[in-house]
């Protein structure tokens, strides 16, 4: 909580999957005096409860404009994630996290566990879409152990907000007599198999290939599937979407006394090994 109220235009919520971070931006009048953001181009959020001083040894991931920066290093550009507006892995990012983090596990082999700790450096002005395609990207690669670079709220002091990265948990159905969760889970259970085919018959020819869907789709009364669509992506791979919304429509459901919304219902593949 800020220690002072803000007024309603000073304090920006950003959604972010499954949390909520509540961000004072810096380039307002009513924020404190602060020095000088350590990164270029980056004007960085305020917020309250941030850990000032506590140092980590782990990536930092840079957005500047649409350029998407590791240490410093260029690794995707998000013009196309802004102009669709539409969340998606950011393949260069995810390409050399995934490197980095394989590196080190190489080098201590043996030793003590991978953290996942990464440290995102990101505008107070950066588009929500771009934002969660850049921290979800780091979660796909290993890295969930997210941190926010931030400006301590109200000393102005550099620090770190933990946001740890969280998938959007199960379907439940409506309360007013469609399918309950049970049911919707014994049905996606039994075609798991189908859909981890879609993926593995692509990550065969890219090793690589790690990610998430977020899926869509509605259940009438019958138990037909319409409407499946994917509505968010990490996988960044059309053949295994159209795969997965395929078998999705393809679907039986039981009989129930009103239709049955699925409004999000997330897959992850590659993940976690």
């Amino acid at each position: 909580m800020l220690r002072s109220p803000p007024t309603p235009r000073a304090l920006l919520a950003l959604a972010l999957l499954g949390g909520l971070v509540a961000f004072e931006p810096s380039r307002l009048a009513a924020s404190p005096a602060a020095p000088s953001d350590p990164l270029p181009g980056v004007t960085l959020p305020w917020a309250a409860n941030a850990a000032i001083g506590t140092l980590v040894d782990a990536p930092v991931v840079s957005v500047v404009g649409s350029a998407i920066r590791l240490d410093g290093q260029p690794v995707g550009d998000a013009a196309h994630i802004l102009s669709t507006r539409r969340m998606m892995r950011v393949d260069g990012q995810f390409q050399a996290l995934n490197a980095r983090r394989e590196a080190w596990k190489a080098a201590h082999a043996g030793g003590a566990p991978f953290s996942g700790e990464i440290v995102l450096a990101i505008g107070d002005d950066t588009p929500a879409v771009l934002v969660k395609s850049v921290f979800q990207t780091a979660a796909f690669a290993g890295y969930p152990n997210v941190s926010f670079l931030v400006r301590a709220y109200p000393q102005g002091a550099l620090g770190r907000l933990r946001v740890d990265a969280q998938v959007p948990g199960p379907p439940t159905g409506d309360g007013h007599g469609g399918l309950s969760e049970g049911q919707i889970r014994a049905v996606v259970k039994s075609h798991e198999g189908a859909l981890r085919a879609c993926y593995e018959s692509e990550a065969r020819n890219d090793p690589s290939l790690r990610g998430g869907v977020t899926t869509s789709w509605d259940i009438d009364v019958h138990g037909a599937v319409a409407n499946a669509k994917i509505i968010a992506e990490t996988l960044n791979s059309p053949r295994v979407e159209g795969c997965i919304v395929r078998q999705i429509a393809s679907w039986s459901f039981p009989a129930s006394d009103t239709p049955t919304n699925i409004g999000s219902f997330p897959f992850r593949f590659g993940v976690g090994n």
